[in-house]
């Protein structure tokens, strides 16, 4: 086995890359080790199969985890676990914060060699965030279950997935955070129903002349569409099977005009199980395309701000952007 292996990868084609060369064909022995082996960070799994007739072949094997690797658990409260006896606070979570944390700082399957941090020292990560997004993320159930099989780039990974968990990927006075996209209960987490409370307010005191532009998304961008969102459904020792929700706005459907809109498919099978988490990240892409309808941009003075990424703000202007398509004439009658 050992002669099979290449420094070369790639450059240097083996017979044996096709299909094997060898085959077992019985094992009339099996000895135990002198010592047994410690595979540290690492799943494994033992499978005897006895010499008979009832196995003809073996094409390909699935392994129910229940649990997952041992990561540094960021909620607030530690009784949230039903492990909360563990001092350390480190064991196998369902949160998608706990998830991006290890993905930041971990040396061995992470970028933490990298950016050069560690769970105990994540000089590059506000923990502040992620901790009051953990809260968020259980007190919704919005629970992250799934691997990662291929290697990607963290951060497009993150800001990617983060909308499936109703999250914002923001990066704040240098460090990596996590912030919920809507407005939260700070106390218990939930999603909070009350007034949106402003961070900042701006109008022409503080906006710097000539600097407002306004720009409405197009026609495409703002038309309504029926979401179906798929996800696993998931039981102990049994295949996943994949489960498909669909959701579209009361006010569409009631006017008869929902068949009409499309169909935009949105595939969280990765690591959504449940259905109330499907459905909540239906209502809240569909919530994007109903209220954001556009953009603006200015300036302001940079002295008495109380902003960070993620801050809701609230903008009163009279001033008007030229555009040559809303250019009209007054005619002598003052139309």
């Amino acid at each position: 086995q050992y002669a099979e292996l290449s420094h070369y990868s790639g450059l240097i084609n083996k017979s044996s890359d096709s299909e094997p060369e060898h085959e077992v064909v019985y094992v009339n022995e099996i000895s135990a080790n002198p010592i047994i082996p410690k595979y540290e960070k690492l799943t494994t799994c033992g499978l005897v199969l006895r010499s008979s007739r009832a196995f003809t072949r073996l094409d390909q094997l699935r392994v129910w985890l229940s649990q997952g690797i041992q990561v540094r658990r960021l909620h607030p409260t530690p009784s949230s676990y039903e492990d909360s006896t563990n001092s350390t606070n480190e064991g196998p979570s369902n949160l998608f914060t706990d998830l991006v944390f290890y993905l930041l700082t971990n040396t061995t399957g992470g970028a933490g060699a990298t950016l050069n941090m560690t769970a105990s020292n994540p000089n590059l990560v506000d923990t502040a965030s992620f901790e009051a997004t953990s809260a968020f993320l259980r007190a919704n159930k919005l629970f992250c279950n799934g691997a990662i099989t291929d290697k990607v780039n963290i951060r497009q990974f993150i800001a990617s997935n983060a909308p499936n968990f109703l999250c914002n990927f923001v990066i704040k006075d240098g460090k990596f955070g996590l912030v919920p996209a809507v407005t939260a209960n700070p106390s218990t987490g939930e999603i909070s129903l009350a007034p949106v409370e402003y961070s900042q307010i701006f109008n022409d005191g503080n906006i710097l002349e000539d600097t407002f532009e306004l720009e409405y998304l197009n026609s495409e961008e703002r038309r309504m569409f029926t979401a179906a969102v798929r996800y696993r459904q998931e039981r102990p020792n049994k295949l996943p099977e994949e489960r498909t929700v669909t959701i579209a706005l009361k006010e569409r459907v009631e006017g008869e005009l929902a068949d009409s809109d499309p169909i935009e498919t949105f595939d969280l099978t990765q690591f959504c199980t449940s259905t109330n988490h499907a459905r909540m990240a239906a209502r809240f892409f569909i919530a994007i395309r109903k209220l954001i309808t556009h953009t603006i941009r200015f300036s302001t003075t940079a002295s008495g701000l109380n902003l960070e990424p993620g801050s809701f703000i609230r903008v009163d202007t009279e001033s008007t952007p030229f555009d040559t398509a809303t250019t009209g004439t007054v005619d002598s009658s003052g139309n």
